[in-house]
């Protein structure tokens, strides 16, 4: 047999020069064929070599160009600029009948006229039903799931109580994101807050703005557990949170979150923006209607002289006067939040929600009659309260849907 020995050198611009390849072999092969296999193997390691390449700058590309997004939009599908926007208004503690649409109104009626108006122009929910207190309800809306089935039916959170939503609840505003949605909360949150998993902008929300307690002060925004210990009020995205230090923190809560509201629909009248959701949580109707320099309740100058003297004239329980005056302040926010819509050129591609986490409380002025029991109970003066849906995409308005509705049943 006679031994082939063989070598060659090939060199490419890209690579390094390649030493002298050596190859011995016993059987009689061309030095043609050990040629076109070493240029083969070349050939492959460095096609393979790019194919990584490409492969990496397309997932770092992909990787950067979404670390650049805002919050609101990060990881979302694409949204359609016909997606309808979803402002629910959330009252707290308000009485049942506190709207005229029925017969069997408590409240005058020139106290209420926007709520009824838009109730009757919509749908009215006579048959709705919260949970009997704050914190349940609110965890019923936002999961939809039975507050036994959340761990959420033993009471109110405090602000002492390691205590929250089970952090593996999907919550509304983490399905309407997901689905292209900017997502914002105004107002009382109540659902836990020991630890900053728990607040609402780790919980699906964009922006949080206001008190995280059960109850504070209209004007001070302090707690009512602890008042001259701490401020319960704050500010939250999702990357940072904090004391919110507006100049107008001292306003009337209810004037500031509609300020606030109207601030978001004036942010969003672009045409084609992206379709939001607001959930305005308002601290009205709930006491406590004094404060610090404002020792006997709502000041008679926030409202008009002919609505002072129909409250004046339908009771003589100065809690429930206060309750009223409460009540109509928070009806005329109503309408703000109705007409902002409309001058934003909004109005006609958004849902507006309304409904009371609760019944009203006695010990506050409120009044369930002719239905028996009060806040804080399961008799259906605690949990049966007033609720409508308006909006110009009905398709049948000015109607009354009396079949069962729980609060639990917003979620898609």
């Amino acid at each position: 047999d006679t031994k082939v020995k063989s070598s060659q050198k090939f060199s490419m611009s890209s690579v390094q020069d390649y030493k002298s390849i050596e190859m011995d072999s016993n059987h009689d092969i061309s030095n043609e064929y050990v040629k076109t296999k070493n240029i083969s193997s070349f050939i492959f390691k460095i096609v393979s070599f790019f194919i990584i390449i490409i492969v990496f700058m397309v997932l770092y590309s992909s990787f950067t160009d979404n670390s650049k997004q805002s919050p609101a939009v990060v990881n979302k599908i694409s949204y359609s600029s016909d997606s309808p926007n979803i402002v629910f208004i959330l009252a707290d503690d308000m009485s049942w009948t506190s709207l005229g649409y029925g017969d069997e109104g408590q409240v005058p009626l020139s106290l209420i006229e926007n709520l009824t108006k838009l109730a009757k122009g919509g749908i009215t929910m006579s048959n709705y039903y919260a949970q009997e207190i704050c914190t349940p309800s609110r965890a019923s809306l936002l999961t939809g799931r039975l507050p036994i089935s959340t761990g959420m039916q033993y009471g109110m959170v405090i602000s002492s109580t390691p205590w929250g939503l089970p952090l593996d609840e999907t919550v509304l505003p983490e399905v309407l994101r997901d689905n292209g949605y900017a997502t914002y909360m105004l107002g009382k949150w109540h659902l836990g807050h020991y630890t900053p998993e728990y607040l609402p902008t780790a919980r699906g929300f964009d922006y949080f703005l206001g008190f995280l307690n059960g109850q504070n002060y209209y004007w001070t925004k302090r707690s009512t557990e602890n008042p001259a210990i701490y401020t319960d009020f704050m500010e939250s995205t999702t990357t940072c949170y904090g004391p919110y230090s507006g100049s107008d923190i001292s306003e009337y809560s209810t004037f500031f979150y509609t300020n606030k509201a109207i601030d978001i629909f004036e942010d969003h009248s672009t045409t084609g923006s992206q379709p939001f959701f607001l959930y305005l949580s308002y601290q009205a109707v709930h006491d406590p209607y004094d404060d610090n320099g404002y020792t006997k309740g709502v000041p008679d100058s926030y409202l008009p002289s002919d609505v002072l003297k129909t409250i004046e004239k339908s009771t003589d329980a100065q809690m429930h006067r206060e309750y009223l005056k409460s009540l109509y302040l928070f009806d005329s926010a109503v309408g703000d939040i109705y007409d902002s819509l409309s001058d934003n050129n909004l109005l006609d591609n958004t849902y507006i929600i309304f409904a009371s986490d609760n019944g009203g409380c006695y010990m506050t002025g409120g009044f369930n009659g002719p239905l028996r029991g009060s806040k804080g109970t399961l008799f259906e003066g605690g949990i049966k309260v007033d609720a409508f849906i308006n909006s110009p995409l009905l398709t049948e308005t000015g109607i009354v849907y009396d079949k069962l509705f729980h609060v639990s049943d917003w979620f898609p």
